[in-house]
């Protein structure tokens, strides 16, 4: 027991130790303690008022900001984007799993399966998705001879019952009756 009775009386002066030396540092270091913890708060009314207090300089900034943006994106030149569509190629010989795929398919399909048999979905898709293409587009406009129609057609005129073109970008050349003659692309050098 005097041995417990010593390590507590040594335990208890090695304590009373360390709290003098944590009221020195405490004086040295006065954010030390309860006080630091009050100073990292953050008040909500003091930082709108900051921000508040600083409206000015955030509006020029992002003002500058925009303006060198738009200037920026006018100075581009034009970009351009090209567009394909892939379509798997078909085998005209299909295994018997393929075959067991499309029967079941939509039998599957109503439980939320996907069996991957979906040929003629494939097909229908690749057809609905061609004709948005833009190549699809100008072979059919220049097979057809529609280039004045498409390119130039700037409105359509009810007094006339023809269509109005646009004289800046094309040369309209019209015969007696006001049949469109020729167009002819204008130079813009």
């Amino acid at each position: 027991m005097t041995n417990n009775n010593s390590t507590n009386s040594d335990l208890e002066s090695q304590n009373a130790a360390l709290k003098a030396q944590v009221a020195i540092l405490a004086q040295q270091h006065p954010m030390m303690g309860a006080e630091a913890y009050a100073e990292d708060e953050i008040d909500l009314g003091e930082l709108w008022q900051a921000v508040w207090a600083g409206k000015w300089l955030i509006m020029a900034i992002t003002g500058v900001f925009s303006i060198a943006a738009v200037l920026y994106a006018l100075w581009l030149p034009n970009q351009y984007k090209s567009t394909v569509l892939l379509a798997p190629a078909s085998s005209s010989s299909s295994s018997s799993l393929s075959k067991l795929a499309g029967q079941f398919g939509g039998l599957a399909s109503l439980a939320g399966i996907n069996l991957g048999g979906g040929g003629a979905e494939d097909k229908s898709v690749v057809a609905m998705e061609i004709p948005k293409t833009l190549g699809f587009l100008e072979a059919f406009i220049q097979q057809n001879n529609i280039q004045a129609q498409v390119y130039a057609a700037k409105g359509w005129s009810r007094g006339n019952n023809q269509l109005v073109y646009d004289e800046d970008l094309y040369d309209v050349k019209q015969t007696k009756n006001g049949c469109v003659h020729s167009i002819q692309l204008k130079d813009r050098r």
